[in-house]
Formats: structure tokens, sequence, C-alpha cells
């Protein structure tokens, strides 16, 4: 009886400790922070011109009046929800480390497993070794806890998710579909790839177990190797590191010896763009580089004033008792609204002679993971008649995110920078569009194929002279 007394009394501890953990904040810190982060957002954001502006404004009153309900982890997953309204990928809210701690994905004990987003269905990728018989490769997710497994991610993953484009979101909630704190309990129902539908009860609880199949060997950030028929593949996983481009020029006799090219850069989430213009420069037979355009918001306070008497019809004539005429009008206006934008030069640049050129058939290899400065790397060989566009529409979200300090530790991004082509043409909330559309299909994932890869292979053999 005292034994069981005591576990009562350290289990009672226990929970009133955890309990005390995700109550540090106070009221004014939590009502502050959503205040600077709802404002550093209406003064910064570079795509409020996009924004549901009575949406975005109600859902930031509605917490305002929730706050004194929520612990911590609810307020940021609350502020994390008010973020996803904004719909950039560059710009977030990130947990600080002690509610981070809270988080688990795919964990439950030694049950260990991955789903992604294949053909439009929710699959296990990889699952530990141990349970691949009861989770086999391919199995499809119907439901969860009762839900349509679709219907789940719309109301309980999707609207915490900070995503630019529609795809990419579907694809990172399908990945996160098993993402919540330690001790979430799940039903699941699902169907095998020999079409038996089964049930399963699982706990999120964090593991030391790696052991999981398919095993993935380690994979270097930069890599190369030959081909058959005179082709040469380099991956590269980032732009992140100048010693990337040390990695390229060291491939460069090789480059000169192929009969034509394939960059995988499909897994490639950005890094620098000036690393990434670097490598870029070598497949581009003109002598200039032509960049992203770049445009940031303009606030000038005394044209935000005057625009903030006018309205949307004074813009149709112009304020002519005013002495504005239709142009100045609208200009005034837009101010007003926050719709002003400084566009930054964009002269190409000039490529140095001695750059060594690689004008021979080349594919690069994209997908839904390819971002921010691996998307500069295609705008930078954007209409070279050489490269061919191979794969999935990239991820669609870059910029300069502002950094803004949250309480107790967590931090938010903002998007201040609008990235397009040249030209104008937008890509960020919908990805740049391949030349040949190839994605990851259930017969790869079954047979451990790369279909992508084949078809580049497929196109490059088409167009080259034998060596």
């Amino acid at each position: 009886m005292r034994k069981l007394l005591l576990l009562f009394i350290l289990s009672t501890f226990n929970i009133y400790a955890f309990a005390q953990s995700l109550n540090q904040i106070s009221r004014i810190d939590k009502l502050y922070g959503l205040t600077n982060y709802w404002q550093e957002v209406n003064y910064n954001f570079v795509y409020l011109n996009k924004v549901d502006k009575a949406k975005w404004n109600e859902s930031y009153k509605r917490l305002l009046a929730d706050v004194d309900s929520l612990n911590d982890f609810e307020y940021y997953l609350e502020l994390q929800k008010l973020s996803a309204l904004l719909n950039d990928g560059h710009t977030q809210v990130y947990l600080p480390e002690y509610l981070q701690k809270q988080l688990t994905q795919s964990e439950f004990g030694d049950f260990k497993f991955y789903t992604d987003l294949i053909e439009g269905k929710v699959v296990v990728v990889r699952v530990s070794t141990t349970n691949k018989d009861i989770l086999p490769i391919g199995t499809e997710i119907l439901k969860v806890n009762g839900q349509e497994v679709q219907q789940y991610m719309n109301e309980k993953v999707k609207p915490y998710l900070s995503v630019s484009s529609p795809h990419v979101k579907d694809k990172r909630a399908a990945q996160l579909l098993f993402r919540n704190t330690k001790g979430s309990a799940y039903h699941i129902e699902f169907k095998t790839p020999k079409g038996k539908t089964e049930t399963l009860d699982l706990v999120l609880a964090p593991t030391e177990n790696k052991d999981l199949y398919p095993q993935f060997p380690a994979v270097d950030t930069f890599s190369s190797k030959w081909l058959k028929n005179g082709i040469y593949y380099v991956k590269i996983l980032s732009f992140e590191k100048s010693g990337i481009y040390d990695d390229f020029l060291k491939i460069l006799p090789d480059l000169k010896k192929a009969a034509g090219v394939i960059i995988d850069i499909r897994y490639n989430g950005g890094g620098s763009s000036a690393v990434s213009r670097k490598v870029a420069q070598h497949f581009v037979k003109d002598s200039l580089i032509y960049g992203a355009k770049n445009q940031s918001r303009l606030i000038i306070p005394t044209d935000r004033a005057l625009g903030s008497f006018l309205t949307a019809q004074d813009t149709l004539e112009g304020k002519k008792d005013w002495g504005l005429n239709k142009e100045e009008t609208l200009m005034y206006y837009r101010s007003a609204q926050g719709y002003l934008y400084h566009t930054y030069p964009s002269l190409p640049i000039k490529i140095a002679k001695d750059v060594e050129k690689i004008i021979i058939p080349t594919v690069i290899l994209t997908g839904s993971n390819t971002a921010s400065a691996a998307e500069d790397f295609l705008i930078y060989t954007n209409d070279q008649p050489h490269i061919k566009r191979i794969g999935a529409f990239t991820n669609g979200s870059t910029g300069q995110p502002l950094t803004v300090k949250l309480p107790n530790g967590g931090e938010a991004w903002i998007c201040t920078k609008k990235v397009t082509f040249p030209d104008g043409t937008e890509f960020v909330g919908k990805g740049i569009k391949p030349d040949v559309k190839a994605e990851y299909t259930f017969r790869d994932l079954l047979k451990n194929e790369d279909s992508v890869l084949i078809k580049a292979i497929e196109e490059l053999k088409s167009r080259l002279q034998p060596i």
C-alpha cells in the first residue's frame, strides 16, 4: 500500500512538474510577443498584398482574447497557425527548445515508420526493420483516429504549416502526419500493398532505434560519378557552404570529357545564391549571367499618411481637387495600403573570361524540395538551349527572412524580399515548372528505382553525339 501511495505521489509530482514547465511565459510576454510579430508582419511581409487582411486581423484579435487560456505550447501552436495564414515558406514560427523537446515524429517506441505523398496517396516509405512485415513499404494510410487521412491532414496538420506552394503543403502534411507531443495516441487504418486492410493503435514515444528499412547509404552534400554513354552525374544537396564550389572545380576535368551532364538538385533546399551562381556560370553560354529580380516593400510614412485619406474610388480618375493625377493618386493610395515596392538594381553579372564553360547537353533534375538558392540556380541557367529541366515543380519559396525574437527563446521569420525571374515572371507560391514532368512513383518505391533519373538519361541519350 505504501509503495502504491509513493508511486501515486511521484506520478502526481511528475504531471505537476510537466504542467509547470509549459507555463513559463507570462501573460504580458505572450501578448507582447503576439502583437510584435503581428505588427512586424504588417510592416515587413513582402506578400502582404496577397493576404486576406480581414481574416488575418480577426485571427490576431481572436488570439489576443484567448491568450489567458493557453499554456506555452498551445500559445506557440496558435502563433504557427497565425503564421500559416500568410502561405509563405520563408515566414515561419519556431518553437523554443524546451517546447521543441516535447515533440516527436513517427516514433512509437521501437515501432518507427515514415510516410510520404506518392501519386496522391499517403504511404509508408521507411519502417523499423523488425516491423517491416506489419507495415510493409508501400502501405497506404487510409484513416487516422477515425478520419479519412486527407480530412485529418486538412484539419489537424495543414493549418499549422507555413508553406508557399499548395503541392508542397500536401507533401509536407503527409510527411508530418504523425508529429505531435509525446504520448499522443493514434488509431491507424491502413492497406498493405497486397490489399489487406488492418488497424494499429500506437502512442508516440521517442526511440533510439535507428535500424530502418530500406537502409540508405550516407550521402555527401556534393557527389558525382560517371554513368554509361559518357554521361556525368552531379548531385548537389546544398549551396550553403563556399566549399561546394571548390568541390565543383575539382570535377571540371571530368565534366570537360563528358558527352552530357545531369545535375541533380531535387533535394537541394538552398543556401547561398552566390555559390549557386558560381556553379551556374559554367553552364551559361553567354558572357553575362542574369539573376533574379528582387523587390521589397517601400514604406514612406508621409506618403502613407496622405494615402490614408484616399479611397479606391479616388484612384479611378485621380484626386483632381488635390491636384493629383491618376498615377499620383494610385501611388499614394497603394503606399497607405503597404503595396509600394522598391526594386533593387538587377544588372547582369559579367562572367570572367577564364571561367571554363561546359556547353554540352545538360539535364537539371528538380523536385518539390528544390528551394531558395537552388531555385536561383534555375534562374541563372534559364533559357539556355543546351539545358533541359526534368522532374517536378520546385518548392516555390525563396526570399530574405527577417528574424523576430519571440518569448522564452522562440523565433519568427518574416519574408521581406520578393523574388521573380528577370522579366517579372513569378514562381513563389507555385514553383518553377520543369520542361519535362517526371515524378517519383509508387513503382519506384517498391522496386527501389529512380524513374526520374532514368528519364533524364533517356533524354540525354537522344541528344548525345558519340564520343
